[in-house]
């Protein structure tokens, strides 16, 4: 992060009705937490025994890994 802001980000599986939650929060601040929750839905589908660990998976091959660095916690380009 280019403003020197420590951020720290997990992402969990969960049950029982299937979603993966990733969460991103600043160091320091245990109760500011951003939560993102990706549900199983129609068209959709999120990581579990048969797929990648923290994927996304869209119909007609749109794919997030939430592991991948930068992801989740990237900040934007200022013009």
């Amino acid at each position: 992060m280019d403003d020197g802001t420590v951020r720290l980000r997990n992402v969990r599986h969960r049950h029982p009705d299937c979603r993966t939650v990733p969460a991103l929060r600043r160091a320091g601040s245990p109760h500011a937490v951003l939560r993102l929750v990706f549900r199983e839905a129609p068209g959709r589908a999120v990581a579990g025994f048969t797929r990648g660990r923290h994927e996304v998976l869209a119909a007609g091959g749109g794919r997030l890994d939430l592991d991948e660095p930068g992801l989740i916690d990237k900040t934007p380009s200022r013009p």
